[in-house]
């Protein structure tokens, strides 16, 4: 996250053209402001937008950590941050690839969508990353199976145990 710009105005003498076209600068931009607010049916908190802007860069750099952990390096793997609406019910999170470009898409829960403390949802958000990196280091040899409900729900019983154990070897160092 880069850091907040203070707000800050230095005085400077400026030609009286530039003066007269501020107010008309401003209007615009308020203008502008008020159009593409109506345009969006729900207002954005901005401490809300601002933590989903730290969640975002927070959930890239694990997924290019862990990506390096377990040789993903070749992918071109998006992080976008979800809402609780925009996912199948009951998860957190998900992942969809194409092998043939290379390419994913990780899908985490907007912060504005969990219910527990920074901390630990960061850890939560963590925990998805790992889990669904591992479906995709799966994907080569899981691609070529007959997928059911039952043996999905078996891959994802062994998927939570192998990122559970990944994340505990790596906290402990």
């Amino acid at each position: 996250m880069q850091p907040a710009e203070t707000g800050i105005i230095n005085h400077m003498v400026v030609p009286f053209f530039r003066l007269s076209i501020l107010p008309l600068f401003l209007v615009c931009a308020g203008l502008s402001h008020a159009q593409s607010s109506k345009s969006q049916s729900i207002p954005v908190d901005p401490e809300a937008r601002e933590r989903s802007v730290m969640v975002e860069s927070f959930v890239s750099e694990k997924v290019w950590a862990w990506q390096r952990q377990l040789n993903l390096q070749d992918w071109k793997i998006k992080v976008v941050i979800a809402r609780l609406s925009e996912l199948k019910p009951k998860t957190v999170g998900n992942i969809h690839w194409d092998k043939d470009t290379s390419t994913a898409t990780i899908r985490v829960l907007d912060p504005a969508d969990y219910g527990m403390p920074l901390p630990e949802m960061l850890r939560d958000m963590e925990f998805t990353v790992v889990h669904e990196l591992i479906h995709l280091s799966l994907s080569p040899v899981l691609s070529d199976l007959q997928r059911n409900d039952a043996n999905r729900l078996e891959e994802e019983h062994a998927v939570n145990h192998v990122a559970d154990a990944l994340l505990r070897l790596a906290r402990s160092r």
